[in-house]
């Protein structure tokens, strides 16, 4: 089947609860509706990792973060990258605490996002703190069985979303920071045919806390 024998429509697709929650951190999956034999099974990056390089070897899965809304919603939103790492968990999206220097920032629409630094809408050039006493590394306790149906559905997500949540820049030079609401967008997803499509996502569709939908679509 090629997807270019069909009109792409952005209700086509939807971003569905995986009915999986760990403190504040929710899983879900970005899928295709119909056809039903549409299944959604790659993608190319977006976004950055707020974790440290030698990560990579200790976690089999990574959230990206692709939105991050300090100022509305207090939320942040991920796409979950699977690597080869030896620990069989979900890495945290952040640590409350730690300071992220720009050197550990993530942004590439490479499907090895992890081997790619700075640039991008969410590319950040100085250090970045993260506010909110808890829920940046809820993630860690999600199920991986649950991530794995995930994938097996579509391409897995995260929701992160809590009152307070959220991210602020700082230069050296500055005691104040600055709020990031911050967003990616031109998602290039493959599906079971390899064909591509290029999608955008509304990441505020409604709701304070994080409905998400996918509101463009077209074929690359």
């Amino acid at each position: 089947m090629d997807v270019r024998d069909f009109v792409p429509h952005p209700d086509n697709y939807s971003i569905e609860d995986m009915d999986v929650s760990t403190g504040k951190a929710h899983l879900r999956a970005l899928v295709c509706k119909t056809p039903s034999n549409h299944q959604l099974v790659s993608m190319d990056y977006k976004g950055i990792g707020l974790v440290y390089q030698y990560q990579k070897t200790r976690y089999k899965y990574f959230p990206i973060m692709s939105m991050v809304r300090s100022s509305k919603g207090h939320k942040v939103g991920c796409f979950i990258q699977k690597t080869s790492g030896s620990t069989d968990k979900l890495a945290p999206v952040g640590t409350v605490g730690k300071e992220y220097k720009s050197e550990y920032n993530i942004s590439s629409n490479s499907s090895d996002a992890y081997n790619h630094i700075g640039g991008g809408s969410l590319g950040l050039s100085d250090y970045v703190d993260l506010d909110n006493r808890g829920a940046w590394d809820d993630s860690e306790d999600i199920p991986t069985s649950s991530i794995d149906d995930a994938f097996n559905r579509g391409i897995p997500m995260l929701l992160v979303s809590e009152d307070g949540l959220g991210m602020k820049t700082f230069r050296e030079e500055l005691v104040h920071g600055t709020k990031v609401d911050e967003a990616e967008q031109g998602f290039v997803i493959r599906d079971i045919f390899g064909n591509s499509m290029k999608m955008d996502i509304n990441w505020d569709a409604g709701d304070w806390w994080g409905a998400w939908k996918v509101s463009k679509v077209d074929v690359v």
